[in-house]
């Protein structure tokens, strides 16, 4: 799970910490820095299989903007630490990376902007790993522990370009624990779902079977891939939104010439519905389901422990009083994935008014983001709920 995340000169946060339980709030008003915090745990999460430049681009306006505009050094750090289990024991790793990134000059040199690693570092704490480095590169050089042996450090080796170490790592067995530690980095999940995409997304979708995009696009090439390997999954996804739509019966699939998934729907009374007819809350409840199922138990894998799954504004288009049913999917079917949330919704935010621990109120200073503290709730029957004293901007 992940516990604390770190960053210095991110878009808006500067030297701000944050810390997550297993099911987190993010608040604040409008461009406080919600996204800004999920695109840095996604892009983390992206460094440990793709390269910076490419990892970038979940960043908004991409690696031209990944730092903040206001400051003048190009040093960007971000560091997480992460308590996981490594053959069923406990151990907890920490992760630092520093990048820099290498500005042009002049406007008309805007293609040659690059990110680079200056410094990074994996340590883990676990029996008989006290505090051990597994892997350090300080961007030109790079050495692994060698955790099987008495031996102590690999070789060095040269480090690449414009990647981390961490994501260039061979399968091991001298590599173990930094190994397990990339497999969890590297399932972060993202996900600011988009019903237009979802709606007409999944004929520009490849048909080979992946994950889920974090708009939603292939969502219905997802339930088909879902549908044809794992019916009792696909069940369970379709029981979860009759909740919200009890008319559904079932999803199918045409497959055309080019062996693209073609869905339409089926409902009662009307077997050959149209899939772009469902409605926007129905769209997002399918989404949501699926990523409860799937993608909340560390996608199927053991040697994966549950990722950090981000979701922006899940109650978008769903009605209230469904909210709570949906909130208790994950506790039901994903006890043990992490999930971060952000809502501007009072309900929603009012289910974490007796667990104000796992709140995070962000508050925009000038071009920075401050984390600002969610004092408990105070024991008198007739307070204010959480979301009547954060619209009223109650707390220092």
């Amino acid at each position: 799970m992940l516990k604390t995340l770190r960053l210095h000169n991110f878009r808006t946060f500067l030297n701000a910490e944050l810390t997550f339980t297993d099911r987190h709030l993010v608040i604040g008003k409008n461009n406080s820095g919600k996204t800004n915090l999920c695109s840095a745990l996604a892009f983390l999460g992206l460094t440990a299989r793709s390269d910076l430049a490419a990892s970038a681009q979940v960043v908004p306006g991409g690696i031209l903007e990944i730092k903040n505009w206001a400051f003048k050094k190009n040093q960007i750090d971000l560091s997480c630490t992460c308590e996981l289990p490594f053959e069923d024991v406990p151990h907890v790793y920490t992760y630092d990376l520093s990048l820099t990134l290498d500005a042009p000059s002049t406007p008309s040199q805007a293609s040659q902007v690059a990110l680079r690693v200056a410094k990074e570092r994996l340590v883990v704490d676990g029996p008989g790993f006290k505090n051990a480095t597994l892997l350090e590169n300080d961007g030109r050089e790079a050495h692994m522990l060698h955790e099987g042996s008495d031996e102590g450090y690999e070789a060095k080796t040269r480090a690449p370009a414009e990647s981390t170490m961490l994501s260039k790592l061979h399968e091991l067995d001298t590599n173990r624990r930094a190994i397990s530690f990339r497999r969890y980095l590297s399932s972060w999940l993202y996900f600011a779902l988009a019903p237009g995409a979802m709606r007409f997304g999944w004929s520009g979708s490849p048909a080979a079977p992946g994950l889920l995009f974090h708009r939603g696009d292939n969502l219905a090439t997802v339930l088909y891939h879902i549908k044809n390997m794992n019916e009792r999954v696909y069940r369970r996804i379709l029981g979860h939104v009759q909740m919200l739509e009890p008319a559904l019966e079932a999803i199918n699939f045409l497959v055309s010439p080019d062996q693209a998934a073609v869905p339409f729907v089926e409902l009662r009374g009307h077997p050959r519905a149209s899939w772009h007819g469902l409605s926007d809350g129905t769209l997002r409840c399918l989404a949501l389901a699926t990523i409860v199922e799937v993608y909340g138990g560390g996608a199927n894998d053991d040697s994966i422990p549950p990722p950090v799954v981000l979701i922006e504004e899940p109650e978008n288009g769903v009605y209230p009083g469904f909210l709570r049913r949906l909130f208790d999917l994950f506790e039901e079917r994903a006890p043990l994935g992490q999930f971060i949330f952000t809502s501007h919704s009072p309900y929603f935010i009012n289910m974490f008014d007796g667990s104000r621990e796992s709140v995070t109120l962000l508050r925009r200073n000038n071009e920075r983001t401050e984390v600002v503290p969610v004092p408990p709730a105070e024991d008198d029957p007739d307070r204010l709920m959480l979301a009547e004293q954060y619209s009223m901007e109650l707390f220092d």
